[in-house]
């Protein structure tokens, strides 16, 4: 038996291995555009800071590094990171299973990790939550050390990753939740003091470049992030509903049933058991807790799959019907949707609406507005929407053009109100790029128009006026400069 379970464990390590190529692979036939998001992170990475409007600066810093290595900014290199981390967390979940169970369950614990829907969709795009994922498994793995033996290397290394997961998402503070609520019902769970206290000051030294940057920024990305809970408005029952039922794709349905079914049993639950719960269910309670005061999107309690993964590989090892049933059909999504972005326009929902919408048709607006500006011979680009501006910025950056946002009237509601506004000393035209119907003032000319037919614009008419410089006076004279800290526009790299 034992040396089938090293077979087993070596055939694990090769399934990992052999899907990350997959992944690769196919990414090098990736059709869709960067997503809002990314090419955020992008733009982001062009301007290297202790932080952003809305997350923490890890994620640009990494596609800065991977971007300038490759000598390229094309979308394969943007999110070639994703695969690899993913890659680098599942053998990770492997080693810490096996010092907690032994190698008959750490052969399943990395394959269930890595073939998550969670984790395929995350390892198509790059994300925040992949990077804080790798600095949290490397600090649960430094922690199951320290539960053996006291040691200042392991307690510097997980407070060190703890902070660079606070500096990647802020949902890394999960970890310290888990910990102290292991700590409080499970005896074994309990780390010394001083190993505690070196892990603090690890963790605040590592974050502290952040800590300096919302300090001196009007805590602008707290902010954002309180903004985003907007608690006060109600109980929402129905999204609540909605956001448990999304875990069962997010994690699979058996695989989530399983962690269901752990829950029920919780009173039966004894040690490493026990101590995986607390790592997991509560991230998943505290995200329903959230979505019904407010909303809440289905990544949200990706954190719980870590040591979500461990347990349900414990839990149904023994049951292996079970268990190839839920691998099996997390590794067919996960064989199977690689394959539909290499073609992403051709694939439909049901109810006739595209299933990748979202990431295609994104960048036809940009060079569409480029041919706009191009006919006016003006060298700027003015919109008012988040989406339209990130792609600008992505899609146009070999281009001598210029985008702004108008000037924010209020707090900044983006990051490019924040560092890319309307200059007050604007003179000449620009290109306005407008949803509506309406243009932005009288002297606004019509050049063109686009009806896009697929993705995210789709069954949308987007207009490109010409307009006059003046046409954003109201906009500067009602901005209040004390209530908002405009940054001065910085180039981005070619």
């Amino acid at each position: 038996m034992l040396q089938t379970d090293q077979r087993n464990f070596r055939l694990g390590i090769a399934f990992i291995l052999a899907l990350t190529v997959w992944r690769v692979l196919l990414q090098t036939m990736n059709g869709t555009d960067l997503f809002v998001d990314e090419a955020q992170y992008w733009l982001w990475g062009q301007n290297l800071d202790f932080g952003y409007y809305s997350k923490p600066p890890m994620i640009a810093w990494l596609i800065r590094a991977t971007t300038e290595l490759a000598g390229s900014s094309a979308t394969f290199w943007v999110r070639l990171p994703a695969p690899l981390l993913h890659m680098a967390i599942a053998l990770i979940l492997m080693s810490i299973t096996l010092r907690i169970y032994g190698v008959r369950t750490a052969a399943w614990a990395g394959p269930i990790y890595v073939a998550l829907p969670i984790v395929t969709v995350g390892s198509l795009v790059i994300s925040t939550d992949t990077l804080m994922l790798l600095f949290f498994v490397v600090a649960f793995a430094m922690y199951h050390r320290l539960l053996e033996r006291p040691s200042v290397r392991y307690a510097l290394i997980m407070g060190g990753a703890i902070g660079l997961g606070m500096m990647s998402k802020y949902a890394a503070i999960y970890f310290v939740i888990g910990a102290v609520l292991a700590a409080v019902f499970e005896v074994n769970s309990r780390l010394a003091w001083r190993d505690i206290l070196i892990a603090i000051l690890a963790a605040l030294v590592s974050v502290a470049p952040n800590i300096w940057w919302n300090a001196t920024h009007q805590l602008t990305t707290l902010r954002h992030t309180a903004n985003n809970a907007n608690w006060g408005e109600g109980l929402h029952p129905g999204a609540a509903m909605a956001f448990f039922g999304s875990q069962f794709i997010v994690m699979g349905p058996i695989f989530f049933s399983a962690l269901v079914w752990v829950s029920l049993r919780l009173a039966r639950q004894r040690g490493a058991e026990l101590r995986l719960w607390f790592f997991s269910v509560p991230i998943v309670l505290l995200i329903i807790w959230q979505a019904l005061m407010s909303q809440a999107f289905a990544n949200w309690a990706a954190a719980a799959y870590l040591a979500g993964a461990i347990l349900v590989a414990r839990i149904l090892v023994e049951r292996r019907f079970l268990l190839w049933a839920g691998q099996g059909i997390n590794i067919a999504f996960a064989l199977a949707m690689p394959i539909l972005l290499v073609t992403p326009e051709r694939w439909y929902l049901p109810n006739g609406n595209q299933l990748l919408d979202r990431y295609i048709g994104r960048e036809s607006i940009s060079f569409d507005a480029a041919e706009a500006a191009t006919e006016a011979e003006v060298g700027a680009i003015v919109a008012r929407t988040r989406d339209i501006l990130a792609d600008l910025h992505y899609t146009l950056r070999d281009t001598e053009l210029e985008f702004y946002a108008p000037l924010p009237t209020d707090f900044a509601q983006n990051y490019y109100e924040q560092h890319f506004p309307v200059p007050t000393d604007l003179r000449g035209n620009v290109i306005f790029i407008s949803l509506s119907a309406a243009p932005p003032c009288a002297d606004a000319s019509l050049i063109s128009e686009s009806a896009p037919q697929d993705g995210a614009y789709a069954g949308r008419i987007v207009r490109f006026y010409m307009a006059p410089f003046n046409c954003f006076e109201r906009l500067i004279r009602d901005a209040d400069p004390s209530a908002v800290k405009v940054e001065p526009k910085r180039s981005r790299r070619k």
